[in-house]
């Protein structure tokens, strides 16, 4: 939340507090999350951070974790009587109020205040219960640092690392995904598929991948590079995530993207992020790979690939005709082994089909036979 979760704004960090901050959270909540803990990343060249992002792995994460609430470090809470907040079963298998763990949580780390929202948790840690990382003021609970603990499933984390370090890292692929086909969509901890095969009835949803290093070779990315060092600045992490093969699922997408279109602008509803115009007006340079000051992309150009054949997407709910996925949909799903499956579930969703269609029509008959004077 870059330090603005409470009433008022948490102190900024420098690089050495941030570190300091970051170890004082891994010592005080190991026995809470024992499945292990990771700090977002950050570019080497970063002077200072609104707030330290924790991801935790927990495995009952998700579970209960939906709304909003909030407490104080000293709070007891009577879980017997915590009716709003969701049961959840915890570490060990025993059952516990989400409110209880968040009031755990804030007690390991110093916090003084907390706000959860979702399966996140933000903690107002006083600046002088951190070692290495005082200011130079009188101590006090109202200056403090924030620390957000992100709770997923340990098998999500290298995934998570690596989609929401450095900044924006996460929005760029989305867009690019979202280019390459509309039917992929791009979570911080996973990428699915998404599809809506019959008209008015609940869409398909495939989940396709959360390991990281899988992923990254999908999309023609060095996975390794960004393993093994931070990234320098921020024109670095742009490189890694364009210097792609030719023949990768990234490149159209990037060479798209860097192109100038005529009429079509990447801006106001249709981009709202200026991270996201400045990170194009970079691919649009000369420093950027797919730089072509000669290309020019006419707004009613199209990509056959990601589209379907419009005459046979479905307008009305036709169980005999399912609403076709695009080509690079079907590729995904055949890279990643999820072919079956999807069509399984779409077979499924035929008969259900099959079954609201046939109720549509006898009531069209019954209707028809009512304006024609009854029925026997």
């Amino acid at each position: 939340m870059g330090g603005h979760a409470f009433r008022i704004p948490a102190q900024r960090l420098s690089t050495d507090q941030f570190t300091a901050l970051v170890t004082h959270a891994k010592t005080r909540l190991a026995t809470l999350f024992p499945g292990g803990m990771e700090a977002l990343r950050y570019t080497v060249d970063k002077a200072d951070h609104g707030d330290v992002d924790m991801l935790c792995a927990c495995e009952w994460a998700g579970v209960g974790m939906k709304g909003l609430e909030s407490g104080v470090g000293d709070e007891e809470v009577d879980l017997a009587r915590a009716f709003g907040s969701k049961l959840i079963v915890g570490p060990g298998g025993e059952v516990r109020r989400v409110r209880g763990f968040c009031q755990e949580v804030a007690k390991a780390i110093g916090a003084v205040k907390w706000v959860r929202s979702g399966y996140e948790i933000s903690n107002a840690i006083p600046c002088h219960l951190v070692p290495g990382a005082e200011r130079e003021s009188t101590p006090s609970n109202d200056i403090y640092y924030q620390v957000d603990i992100k709770m997923i499933p340990s098998t999500q984390i290298d995934f998570s690392l690596m989609s929401s370090s450095y900044g924006f890292t996460l929005l760029f692929l989305s867009l690019a995904l979202r280019s390459h086909s509309p039917a992929l969509t791009l979570h911080m901890t996973h990428l699915i598929l998404r599809h809506s095969p019959f008209l008015g009835l609940p869409g398909v949803d495939i989940f396709l991948t959360s390991n990281a290093e899988a992923f990254c070779t999908w999309l023609g990315l060095d996975y390794a590079r960004w393993h093994q060092r931070r990234m320098a600045n921020e024109e670095e992490t742009w490189s890694w995530l364009t210097e792609v093969a030719e023949d990768s699922v990234l490149a159209r997408a990037w060479k798209e993207l860097a192109i100038p279109r005529e009429d079509i602008k990447l801006t106001g509803q249709k981009v709202k992020s200026v991270d996201v115009d400045r990170f194009v007006k970079w691919l649009r340079s000369p420093r950027s790979k797919w730089y072509d000051r000669d290309a020019v992309i006419a707004a009613a150009e199209v990509d056959e690939a990601r589209l379907v054949d419009s005459a046979v997407v479905v307008r009305i709910l036709d169980p005999e005709h399912a609403s076709p996925l695009d080509a690079r949909a079907m590729q995904a799903l055949a890279h990643w082994g999820k072919a079956e499956e999807y069509d399984k579930i779409v077979e499924e969703r035929r008969i259900v089909a099959r079954e609201v269609r046939s109720r549509q029509k006898r009531r069209g008959v019954a209707s028809h036979s009512v304006e024609k004077g009854g029925v026997d």
